[in-house]
């Protein structure tokens, strides 16, 4: 409790929380970019909230005035995001996955990892020494078609890690996107977009066609991007014209 409570009194004071942050050993620097990325009344949603742990850090972030989206597919999963955020009331959970099309569709989970769910099965190492692959069945939706994403305004900031099915996220969100341009915080693993057919170049080449022309990657600086061809690292920020962290 208390350390939630340091850690909501931080986010009034962002500039003084990445300073803090960057002094850790190792530091996160996923945290410090949502940091300098996500400010006070924006709109956020989450693709992909697993258990919550940037959840609260977003809702802390867009404060009282501010409002998160966060969808979380696995039940079990979704009952201790659940937990984790119940006393934040600017956060609404979802319980879809969300990609191109409306449909039942199963979901493969590599052993006990809840954090790696994915929509396809994973050739990658990780996922064969994981164990036992378990499937749970569950509801997917275009974010374009979900009552709640259509009643706001607008979006400020969109996080999709959704392990390798960032392309059919952003493919059904097109109206979405093209309408607000919200910056975008995506998992680029090439390993696990080979598995749905396609690659990072392909990503680039959608949103490009959509109005986004600023790409950059970060450790503890922004590190910018002439295209997404050929990067090997992990998460990518995509912006429209204009945009400058």
């Amino acid at each position: 409790m208390i350390k939630r409570l340091i850690e909501k009194g931080l986010c009034r004071v962002p500039s003084v929380y990445r300073v803090l942050v960057s002094l850790r050993k190792p530091c996160n620097s996923e945290k410090l970019a949502y940091l300098k990325l996500v400010k006070r009344d924006y709109v956020v949603v989450e693709v992909g909230a697993n258990l919550g742990c940037f959840t609260r850090l977003f809702a802390n972030l867009v404060g009282s005035t501010g409002s998160v989206l966060a969808f979380e597919p696995v039940p079990k999963t979704r009952e201790q995001l659940l937990r984790n955020v119940h006393d934040l009331n600017q956060v609404t959970v979802l319980p879809y996955a969300i990609s191109d099309e409306a449909a039942k569709i199963e979901m493969f989970i590599p052993g006990d990892i809840h954090g790696q769910a994915s929509l396809r099965q994973h050739s990658d190492l990780g996922w064969i020494e994981a164990g036992v692959l378990s499937t749970v069945n569950v509801e997917c939706m275009p974010l374009a078609l979900i009552k709640q994403v259509r009643s706001l305004d607008h979006i400020d900031f969109m996080k999709v890690d959704v392990e390798g099915a960032e392309l059919k996220v952003l493919t059904g969100a097109r109206e979405i996107l093209e309408r607000d341009h919200p910056i975008l915080h995506l998992e680029i693993e090439d390993r696990w977009m080979t598995s749905f057919g396609y690659g990072a170049d392909q990503i680039e080449a959608f949103l490009r066609s959509i109005g986004y022309t600023v790409f950059f990657t970060y450790d503890r600086d922004w590190i910018f991007l002439d295209c997404l061809k050929g990067f090997t690292g992990t998460n990518v920020v995509c912006a429209p014209s204009g945009f400058c962290p």
